[in-house]
């Protein structure tokens, strides 16, 4: 009986404090919570990181590479085209031109 009657008001204890505990603390404070200035100086750091300029480089490369490999499911035109012009300068008749 008396180990019921514990668990009885721990159990009632967990169902109602620690619920109104927990969402009043809704999870770890940040450093930029409190420094809002920080975030800034984070943002411009991680813009700059060279890991994140590599992973950027290499996400365009990645996306060209699609581009590349879709177009052949594109219908495409071509053509050839030549024009060569010869004009002389003829000896036998005056003032005339072919």
């Amino acid at each position: 009986m008396k180990h019921t009657r514990r668990l009885s008001v721990l159990l009632t204890f967990l169902l109602t404090f620690v619920p109104a505990v927990l969402s009043a603390n809704d999870g770890p404070r940040l450093p930029e919570d409190v420094f809002p200035e920080l975030a800034a100086v984070l943002d411009t750091a991680l813009k700059q990181s060279p890991r994140m300029v590599m992973n950027q480089l290499n996400l365009e490369v990645a996306e060209g590479a699609e581009i590349e490999a879709k177009s052949g499911l594109y219908p495409s035109i071509g053509g050839y085209y030549n024009q060569q012009e010869a004009r002389d300068k003829r000896e036998d008749v005056p003032g005339r031109r072919i």
